[in-house]
């Protein structure tokens, strides 16, 4: 789905879905600038797989992937609430350079991104090296428009914030 409006998902669920796209990233749900105010609470996110992408976005190169990609404009917000990111798979990038990446779940680009009392678990990058990364969310550090609050959220990775912890949230 490609967005350059708010979007509000409530109560959904994105299965099993595969995306590419030769030229532009690859995103489940790819917000783009004038998508600011976009909020999704209590959405499953899971199973879904997103190939390599072969070039560049404006001036954004392999980064642009994931199940929730953000590229809006600077100061734009969107909300992630009581979801759940898991078993996700992109494929392709990690740019040993620039320290470039996607991530499996959120992938924020530009705008400000405010993740809270969510789930993540057995995302991952599959890379040349190593095999797979567990990669849940990411902000680019080379972008000082893109912000990621997290809080309460279970991930691979500790993230910075107010409540946050890894684990396995031992689905059933």
């Amino acid at each position: 789905m490609w967005a350059e409006s708010p979007v509000t998902l409530r109560n959904c669920e994105f299965r099993c879905n595969k995306g590419f796209d030769g030229n532009n990233g690859c995103g489940l749900i790819y917000l783009y600038y004038g998508s600011g105010g976009s909020a999704f609470t209590n959405c499953l996110f899971v199973g879904n797989n997103g190939l390599k992408s072969q070039g560049a976005y404006k001036n954004h190169p392999n980064v642009a992937r994931g199940c929730l990609v953000v590229l809006q404009n600077p100061g734009d917000r969107t909300e992630v609430v009581n979801c759940t990111f898991a078993y996700n798979l992109i494929a392709g990038l990690v740019d040993g350079v620039s320290g470039k990446t996607g991530a499996a779940g959120i992938n924020v680009v530009k705008g400000d991104t405010v993740v809270k009392n969510c789930i993540f678990y057995g995302n991952a990058v599959h890379t040349p090296f190593p095999e797979t990364q567990p990669i849940d969310m990411t902000c680019h550090r080379a972008s000082p428009e893109a912000t990621l609050t997290v809080s309460y959220t279970l991930a691979h990775d500790l993230y910075p914030g107010e409540g946050n912890m890894t684990g396995d949230p031992r689905f059933v």
